[in-house]
């Protein structure tokens, strides 16, 4: 009768137990095990502080790039070309019904407006800015590029009476730096940003500083504070005071966000890497060869003021100076003759480029893609633009 065999043993060191495996995330975008993600856990944030407390540096950025950056320039240009254009006509449309007219009464009533509105619109003296600079339409301008570069424009309608003219309306544009907590206080529940609101999360007022903030012409007046509401009452009837322009995105939004942020980082780098193929390509270009020479070690030793080098270097420099003054020419070709020692070696390979304006373009085109315009349209090519919506 055979003996049953004896189970084996193994030794297993301590500490080496199988764990139980970490469950996977349902929704891959949850997961804390795919590589992809690891490591990335971005802080969930009520829309204004994700953005109040960076606001500041990243619009001095953002405006530093536009300033400095030919394409960033080209994007704010182009999104206000489209947006406001050279001119701004209004077409007014009465609503008949809601009015109690006749159509051919509210089609004469569109005719007054229109008229009233290129009078207001198109006063050569400006009386429409309070600041007697710009026409309607150059407000709007200003208006746009700010909106498109910082994410937000302010503008104050101010009541100004004067002689001789219709109207007493004019627009103020404000920096949106000015917009700021009364103080410098922390932001509460009530003022955020500057922006002012009740219960309901309704906008009622707004405070400016008198100056903006860096502004060391204006002396105090960037630590004054002036809390203007955001609507008035004029007799019997209301209307808004203050315009704070942006696009809001997330529920409880007090501020814009400009949509150059998204593709600020990418942007700079690219400026960076084209400002550097420039400098090279500059310095590829400048240098037309290189002559080599082989002197000996007693001669270079003694050109780099060595005492052991005791060769003739005088000698051996007049030799050389001999040699290249003794050039043969035939009519005005010259022939290039080199000393026994030396050799020019001629700069004939040109910088390769190649990879360059495709790299540029695959950057370029997420940059226009940030802001809600095409390539073409950002980099002015609108022939192609047009055949590719069958235009001639």
């Amino acid at each position: 009768m055979t003996a049953a065999p004896a189970k084996p043993r193994v030794r297993v060191p301590a500490g080496s137990r199988p764990m139980a495996a970490i469950p996977r995330a349902s929704h891959h975008s949850a997961d804390m095990a795919a590589q992809a993600v690891a490591g990335w856990m971005p802080p969930l944030l009520s829309p204004d502080a994700e953005w109040l407390y960076e606001r500041d540096l990243s619009v001095a950025r953002i405006r530093d790039l536009v300033r400095n950056d030919g394409w960033a320039q080209a994007a704010v240009d182009r999104m206000v070309d489209m947006t406001v254009g050279a001119t701004f006509r209004l077409s007014a449309k009465p609503d008949a019904v809601a009015l109690g007219i006749d159509q051919a009464e509210a089609d004469a009533l569109a005719l007054r407006i229109e008229a009233k509105w290129r009078k207001y619109a198109q006063d050569p003296t400006f009386r429409a800015d309070a600041e007697r600079a710009l026409p309607v339409v150059g407000l709007f301008g200003l208006a746009a590029r700010e909106l498109v570069a910082t994410g937000e424009a302010c503008a104050v309608l101010r009541w100004l009476p004067k002689a001789g003219w219709p109207f007493s309306t004019a627009v103020q544009m404000v920096d949106a730096d000015r917009l700021s907590n009364p103080n410098n206080r922390a932001d509460d529940d009530k003022i955020r940003g500057g922006v002012e609101c009740d219960e309901n999360g309704a906008a009622v007022a707004y405070h400016f500083r008198d100056g903006h903030p860096s502004d060391w012409f204006a002396g105090a007046k960037g630590n004054i504070w002036t809390r203007i509401e955001r609507f008035e009452t004029l007799g019997d009837w209301e209307r808004p005071k203050v315009l704070h322009l942006f696009e809001k995105r997330r529920p409880g939004q007090r501020r814009g966000v400009s949509r150059l942020v998204a593709a600020l980082v990418k942007q700079r780098l690219l400026a960076k890497y084209s400002e550097a193929e420039v400098k090279a390509a500059a310095l590829n270009g400048s240098i037309v060869g290189a002559i080599y020479t082989q002197m000996g070690s007693e001669y270079a030793a003694e050109a780099l003021g060595s005492d052991t080098g005791q060769q003739d270097w005088g000698a051996f420099n007049s030799e050389r100076v001999k040699f290249y003054n003794d050039r043969r020419q035939m009519d005005e070709a010259r022939f290039v003759t080199m000393f026994p020692s030396d050799r020019l070696d001629l700069n004939s390979t040109p910088r390769q480029v190649s990879g360059y304006p495709a790299f540029q373009k695959a950057f370029l085109q997420g940059f226009a893609a940030s802001l809600g315009i095409s390539y073409e349209q950002l980099s002015g090519l609108r022939r192609r633009l047009a055949r590719r919506r069958g235009l001639r």
